[in-house]
């Protein structure tokens, strides 16, 4: 058995950018920084859907303090020259606010 799971400690880097996408399910994205002592702020993209979505937009602003669990989805896309890179997406299946 294999497991694809990710817990995130760290606090909201920029605004929510909320989606509300084709099929009716709404899309929340999120850059979340996490800081190390040795290596500094590392920045990850995390996106939360529907339900999970719904409660990070009412609840996180810009430098909230938040704990993210759920999956790495690595996502492929050209760049302008047409080679295939890849880009990784923590899929949130649960927020927690630390501010409170």
């Amino acid at each position: 058995m294999t497991t694809n799971r990710v817990t995130l400690v760290g606090y909201v880097g920029t605004h929510l950018a909320t989606q509300k996408l084709n099929n009716g399910s709404i899309r929340v994205v999120l850059r979340i920084a996490t800081h190390e002592q040795d290596t500094g702020t590392t920045w990850h993209k995390v996106a939360a859907f529907n339900a999970t979505a719904a409660f990070a937009a009412r609840n996180f602003v810009k430098g909230s303090h938040i704990m993210v669990e759920g999956h790495l989805t690595y996502l492929p896309y050209a760049d302008a020259t047409g080679r295939s890179h890849y880009t990784t997406v923590v899929h949130a299946n649960y927020l927690v606010n630390l501010d409170r």
